[in-house]
């Protein structure tokens, strides 16, 4: 569905708030609507006489957070990639899944990608700095949960094996009792639960100020019968600066990037395997000060 601007969505009840440019002017907008696929916004902008086209979206079919279009797989990204922080959020730079230059951010819950055949990082970077929140999405998104906003937790069905993951479990609404840790406060926004053969796998979602960041919380009975129970963590290529693995009493085995994040640690409890995700914007002090309070979390996901 081709637009003649922004102000036609106005009447469309989003899943995610729309990021807009702020001083140019864009062109060829596009609106896809849910349908077989999540739905999505397409734009293109001019900026120091080069192209650059983003999309807009929900990404809900892998931790929130995290720089999914520029990953090959779950432990490394298709190039060396670098972060910046702009505007309060983190961004992530480097080549997409289309061998394009691409910047990658997380921005209240919207998925935004911005591709170019420019190798030129200042000038990708200034134009999302050009970017901002649409206020009204964002007020009219306050309080709706994860399992509101996302595609495959309301029964849909993909392609992929990540899809599968979260379509096949039984997703419902988290009652309103924020956690405090270490000065963050995280709202519970969704419990999905699949129950079988006696074993159960629960994903719990938490977030921060209306999705600015995110704590995705699994945990997987040992010897669950169902394919991909759970990522296994391995060192791999650019995106992660350090791999942990069986350090302390917990067994825990750690992928961060230190100064911005993500990261994912993993570890047994109670004959379960916890897989814990943290979005960018939460540093390496960040997790160890959460995972301090793991009874809390672990407990907030078996509730």
């Amino acid at each position: 569905m081709h637009l003649g601007s922004f102000r036609d969505l106005d009447e469309i009840k989003l899943p995610f708030p729309r990021v807009e440019p702020v001083d140019m002017v864009p062109s060829s907008i596009s609106f896809r609507p849910e349908g077989t696929r999540w739905c999505s916004i397409r734009f293109t902008v001019e900026y120091n006489g080069v192209e650059y086209r983003i999309k807009e979206f929900f990404l809900d079919w892998f931790f929130l957070g995290f720089p999914k279009p520029l990953m090959k797989n779950f432990v490394e990204t298709y190039s060396k990639i670098i972060d910046q922080e702009i505007n309060d959020f983190i961004v992530f730079i480097g080549n997409d899944y289309k061998g394009m230059y691409a910047l990658s951010s997380f921005v209240h819950g919207t998925q935004v990608e911005i591709e170019t055949r420019q190798n030129n990082p200042k000038d990708i970077s200034e134009l999302f700095s050009n970017l901002r929140v649409n206020g009204s999405d964002l007020q009219r998104l306050n309080g709706l949960q994860y399992v509101d906003r996302s595609f495959f937790a309301r029964g849909r069905h993909g392609d992929w094996f990540e899809d599968e993951r979260i379509s096949r479990v039984h997703w419902q609404r988290s009652e309103n009792k924020p956690l405090a840790i270490n000065g963050k406060i995280l709202s519970p926004s969704g419990l999905g639960i699949l129950s079988t053969g006696g074993k159960e796998q629960r994903i719990l979602v938490l977030e921060e100020d209306n999705f600015h960041r995110c704590v995705w919380i699994e945990t997987t009975d040992s010897g669950i019968d169902i394919p991909y129970a759970f990522y296994k963590l391995r060192p791999g290529k650019y995106l992660y600066d350090d791999f942990t693995e069986g350090g302390d009493a917990k067994k825990m085995t750690k992928l961060s990037r230190k100064k911005s994040g993500p990261s994912v640690v993993q570890f047994e409890y109670n004959g379960k395997i916890v897989t814990i995700g943290f979005s960018a914007g939460f540093s390496e002090n960040d997790v160890f000060s959460f995972l301090d309070k793991t009874d809390m979390l672990i407990g907030a996901a078996l509730l």
